[in-house]
């Protein structure tokens, strides 16, 4: 679905009495993050091999390219164009395994996954779900001894996207 938020199917309005109070479910029922691969979707939050680590999308920042003119008779300059860069989405998965050498291969698909030139992440929260436009990220991953304790690994990646996501309504 494009992202004209106007194209958004729209909750039908209550019949009746008004006032009728809108209440969000608390928590999130579903949250999922998927990453295409071959025409299918790798979960990456299936609490098994990975999970969604709590810098996940910490912050997102948004900069513009900007083309600006200044005269010599005039004070100040002027902005002619503009259009957004990409957008760096930080990424964190908890990488985990029933043993090491597991672990590690699922490390090494993360690898493969986020070293991709051009790939798409879908995320989605309860009935919404975003769709990103994603090029190759910058990662780091971190396997000190108290991870290894663990089984596990921090997988930590920057993603840049692109600023236009698709937006939908699931059921």
């Amino acid at each position: 679905m494009p992202s004209d938020y106007g194209l958004v199917p729209a909750k039908p309005l209550r019949q009746g009495k008004p006032p009728y109070k809108e209440t969000p479910e608390p928590g999130f029922g579903n949250f999922g993050l998927t990453i295409d691969w071959g025409g299918w979707w790798v979960d990456l939050n299936d609490k098994l091999n990975y999970e969604v680590g709590g810098e996940f999308m910490s912050n997102t920042a948004i900069t513009w390219r900007k083309v600006q003119v200044s005269s010599p008779v005039t004070e100040g300059s002027y902005t002619v164009h503009a259009v957004r860069e990409m957008v760096p989405e930080n990424v964190q998965i908890y990488v985990r395994g029933p043993n090491r050498f597991e672990m590690e291969m699922n490390l090494k698909r993360l690898e493969e996954l986020f070293s991709r030139l051009d790939y798409r992440i879908r995320l989605e929260f309860n009935d919404y779900r975003e769709t990103w436009s994603c090029q190759t990220a910058d990662y780091t991953y971190e396997r000190s001894r108290v991870y290894a304790h663990n089984g596990m690994a921090v997988f930590t990646a920057t993603v840049p996207r692109f600023p236009t996501v698709s937006v939908e309504r699931i059921a």
